[in-house]
Formats: structure tokens, C-alpha cells, sequence
């Protein structure tokens, strides 16, 4: 997996999350419009137990966002300098644009740009010595 895939999996996690908690609302309108129908017994019975299904994908999904969050997060932190290390904070755990952390950071696009390069260069590097250590939950 490359570095900014590796990154990339904790914000995709939380849209997941989102996802399941808007599939659940539905559900949630769902059943309730089914109720006061007497002969919906059966169509009731299946949404709630999708209910139920989605509410503990919901768990899992929000537990392993977690864990990816204490994993980037302790990658990122590997990382030394300071301005790489703030962008990927940004852009990694914060969800921001390379345009958004360019203007919280004060430096141009351009700039941003070759930073996160190098960012990701560093994060390449990390990976790779920790791969043969297994210092990361193993994730790498």
C-alpha cells in the first residue's frame, strides 16, 4: 500500500461511518412509517433487525476508526519536521484540501505541494522500516 493510501484509509473510514449512519436514518424513517400500517408486522420486524445489523456495523466501522486514527497518528508524529508532520495532520486526520492547508498554514499551493511530496516520502520511509518491526498494530 502506498503512503497516501495508508493515510487515506482513516478519512475514508469516517465517510464510511457517515454512509451507515445515514443508511440507518433511513431505515430509521422507514420503520416508522410502517407502523401504523396493523398488516406491516413482517416488513417492521425486517427493518428493525436492519436496524440492529447497521448499528453494529456502525460499532466496528467507529472502533477501527479509532485504531487507524491512533495508527496515523503515530506515524505522523514519526515523521520530524515540523511543517510536514502539520500537513498531514491537516490533511490526513482533519480531512483538509491541499488548498485548505495551504491557507491554515500560510504558504502557497505550490508550496503545500512539494511538502506534502516530501511528506509522503517520509511516511514511505517510515512504513518501510516498520514493516519488518511490526511497531504499527501490525497494520503495515
Amino acid at each position: 500500500m502506498n503512503p497516501k493510501d495508508y493515510l487515506q484509509q482513516y478519512r475514508d473510514t469516517i465517510s464510511r461511518i457517515q454512509s451507515l449512519e445515514n443508511h440507518m436514518e433511513e431505515l430509521r424513517a422507514e420503520s416508522d412509517y410502517l407502523r401504523p400500517a396493523g398488516g406491516e408486522r413482517i416488513r417492521l420486524d425486517a427493518a428493525a433487525a436492519d436496524l440492529v445489523d447497521t448499528g453494529e456495523q456502525i460499532g466496528r466501522q467507529t472502533k477501527r476508526m479509532k485504531e487507524l486514527q491512533q495508527e496515523v497518528s503515530r506515524i505522523i508524529f514519526t515523521v520530524t519536521a515540523a511543517d510536514r508532520r502539520i500537513l498531514l495532520t491537516l490533511v490526513y486526520i482533519e480531512g483538509k484540501t491541499l488548498r485548505q492547508a495551504a491557507s491554515v498554514m500560510n504558504y502557497s499551493y505550490r508550496q503545500v505541494k512539494r511538502i506534502h511530496r516530501h511528506a509522503l516520502r517520509d511516511v514511505a520511509t517510515i512504513l518501510a522500516q516498520n514493516a519488518h518491526t511490526c511497531d504499527f498494530l501490525g497494520a503495515v
